[in-house]
């Protein structure tokens, strides 16, 4: 039986030797849309070996703005006990030996809180380097679905 649907013109039947032919006009709409998504091989920028387009990773970037956003809070975090801890260690807060305890007890967690502002930044930076600033553009859609 032979039929014609949607710019596509062929025979349907029972038999190996069954073929579809595409017209032009699926060609040119297959090209456009080729072309809108940088998937075609005429799309413009960098490619990968198996040439599939290659494009700014967004997980790159958001990484990339939260290093920005956790940089720029690092000192307040590092520094949120220092004035309790200086306060304590100069006795003139709390005396006695429960103060002196207590003073012991903030210049631990001062230096704790310390050590883990520097373990943020430097975690975030380890993933950051180890993300691809460029990827495929399937990867970089797949990336933005999930947000």
């Amino acid at each position: 039986m032979a039929g014609s649907a949607g710019g596509r013109t062929g025979h349907w039947g029972a038999g190996a030797e069954d073929t579809v032919e595409v017209t032009g006009t699926h060609d040119a709409r297959r090209a456009s849309r080729e072309a809108e998504q940088g998937t075609g091989a005429r799309a413009m920028g960098e490619h990968d070996d198996a040439g599939k387009k290659m494009v700014d990773s967004p997980l790159h970037a958001d990484l990339a703005e939260l290093r920005r956003s956790v940089a720029s809070q690092h000192d307040h975090i590092a520094t949120a006990l220092d004035r309790a801890a200086q306060d304590m260690g100069g006795g003139g807060v709390w005396e006695g030996p429960t103060a002196k305890t207590f003073a012991s007890e903030v210049g631990g967690r001062k230096r704790e809180v310390h050590r883990l502002a520097d373990e943020i930044v430097e975690a975030v930076d380890a993933v950051l380097r180890s993300t691809p600033e460029q990827v495929t553009l399937t990867q970089a859609q797949a990336y933005r679905r999930t947000q």
